[in-house]
């Protein structure tokens, strides 16, 4: 298998879910303000005319991160665009992606906007080359999602399953994670 470059985070809306329009200044905001600091944040798009899509998008030099309405449930996407070491891991990818998506959702719970559910998320691979086409490749995959994810929320309650739906959708993870008690208080 080859190891996927480009990735996706999505977390979702729990009930509320904000208009498409507060993440326009939002972002532009983000940008005057160097937000994300681990990022080179450049732009904002508008596509909120394009039903089941990025909405709006901040486009960074590293990934994109968006208010996502593609799927059945709006969210909060993070998306990886840019190549890694071939040398790094598949969970080292993962781990890192996941912590700069969470880096951001943290900057998003200082707005004034709806939480995000961040004990369900969605991972997709959209590398379709590198997507897993037998089973040991699938395993080897969910072995590393599972690794990053149990990293950074430290749990191994965690429940993974691979999206069945339109072949034309990027291969995709559905994950369920069971925070520990204290962290679940503290929400």
């Amino acid at each position: 298998m080859n190891t996927p470059q480009r990735l996706k985070i999505k977390f979702f809306y729990q009930d509320d879910v904000p208009a498409a329009e507060q993440f326009l200044p939002l972002f532009h905001r983000w940008i005057q303000e160097d937000r994300l600091a681990e990022h080179l944040l450049l732009d904002v798009a508008d596509y909120k005319h394009v039903p089941n899509s990025l909405a709006t998008l901040l486009v960074a030099h590293e990934a994109d991160l968006a208010f996502d309405t593609e799927g059945d449930k709006p969210g909060f996407s993070y998306i990886r665009k840019r190549a890694w070491p071939e040398t790094q891991t598949l969970d080292a990818r993962l781990e890192f992606s996941l912590a700069q998506a969470l880096n951001a959702v943290e900057a998003l719970e200082l707005e004034d906007l709806p939480k995000l559910d961040l004990e369900s998320l969605e991972i997709r691979f959209l590398d379709r080359l590198a997507i897993p086409d037998t089973q040991e490749e699938l395993d080897t995959v969910l072995v590393a999602t599972k690794k990053a994810v149990s990293q950074l929320y430290g749990t191994h309650d965690i429940s993974i399953c691979q999206l069945k739906e339109d072949k034309r959708r990027a291969f995709g993870l559905s994950i369920k994670v069971k925070r520990l008690c204290e962290e679940a208080l503290a929400a």
